[in-house]
């Protein structure tokens, strides 16, 4: 009998919490706008309570509550989520007096920065792996002598010593000036017990004026690349995305701490189906620790004081990821 009364309440906290699920979900809907799944906008925030407001003269959207503010507008993919620049999958969309947001965007760019996942109860966060990019006969960008491949080895180190004086375990994709795979890398990552993948990279552009920081993390299932507009030619789920969520949350984290620490440019969190992310079975980024191509940001890469304020930065992100997990 007591047995019986086990499954029976059971049965009645499963119902409940499906109920609850249908309500929540059911309470915005999609709609087709200019050939895209959308949701009303107005619509979402009155599901999560939060404040609405739509210019419709600069087309500027603001959603927010006590703890967040975001800012959108229409027809651009740039966002704000609390200060911190982050590009969408899809655009913002108008329609008549209506503005909409991708459910790609709402579950893996929104939710999980103002609504963060909860860690299990059996997941932990103390060990990192940490992949200097580039190495051996690939020395990433060039500019006049100097090597990305060098300066990512540099700062990689550096960042194992912050993190190791912090608690974690770290794990480096190479020690040395040696070409590993890319493929290797994720494997090594996935094989190593990390909690974590970091890679490091310093960036380059054909104009001299871009500088400031940008950090990746995998591309949506269904969703274009930043760096492919709204092409959705590679559609296929890869082990990367089973951390949509994680990844989102640890970009975010990290992004946010280095432009504050660094006083750089924010050219924000943006998506790439980069090949060390498509496979990470774990939460992965990828940062642009700078533009060698700058001379304002080359003369800081290659400061060891500015080095370790980059690693301070991203150690303090993944201490402020670690909190968030834990709320």
């Amino acid at each position: 009998m007591c047995l019986l009364r086990k499954i029976s309440a059971f049965i009645i906290i499963c119902c409940l919490l499906i109920s609850t699920a249908i309500i929540e979900s059911a309470s915005y809907s999609t709609t087709t706008v200019f050939g895209h799944e959308y949701v009303d906008i107005s619509q979402y925030a009155k599901s999560k309570n939060l404040q609405f407001s739509f210019n419709s003269r600069t087309g500027d959207v603001l959603l927010q509550s006590k703890w967040s503010k975001m800012v959108f507008k229409v027809d651009s993919r740039m966002a704000s989520i609390n200060g911190v620049v982050l590009w969408l999958s899809l655009p913002i969309a108008q329609k008549n007096n209506d503005v909409f947001i991708s459910p790609i965007d709402i579950k893996t760019a929104v939710e999980p920065i103002i609504l963060p996942p909860k860690a299990s109860a059996f997941e932990k966060v103390n060990t990192i792996c940490i992949d200097p990019g580039h190495g051996g006969k690939d020395p990433g960008n060039i500019e006049g002598n100097k090597y990305e491949k060098v300066y990512t080895l540099m700062l990689a180190l550096e960042l194992k010593n912050r993190f190791e004086k912090e608690g974690f375990k770290v794990v480096l994709t190479r020690t040395r000036d040696k070409f590993v795979d890319l493929n290797q890398r994720t494997r090594l990552a996935n094989n190593s017990g990390a909690h974590l993948f970091i890679s490091i990279h310093f960036n380059s552009s054909n104009t001299k004026s871009v500088k400031g920081i940008e950090t990746y993390c995998m591309t949506p299932e269904d969703a274009g690349s930043t760096n492919s507009g709204t092409n959705n030619s590679e559609k296929s789920k890869m082990p990367g995305n089973r951390n949509d969520a994680k990844n989102m949350l640890l970009a975010y984290c990290i992004h946010k701490s280095l432009v504050k620490t660094l006083s750089s440019e924010d050219r924000g969190i943006k998506r790439a189906r980069f090949a060390v992310l498509k496979d990470a079975r774990i939460p992965a980024l990828l940062v642009e620790c700078g533009f060698m191509s700058s001379p304002e940001d080359m003369q800081k890469i290659i400061d060891v004081a500015w080095r370790k304020e980059i690693a301070r930065g991203i150690a303090d992100g993944v201490k402020d990821y670690k909190k968030q997990l834990a709320r």
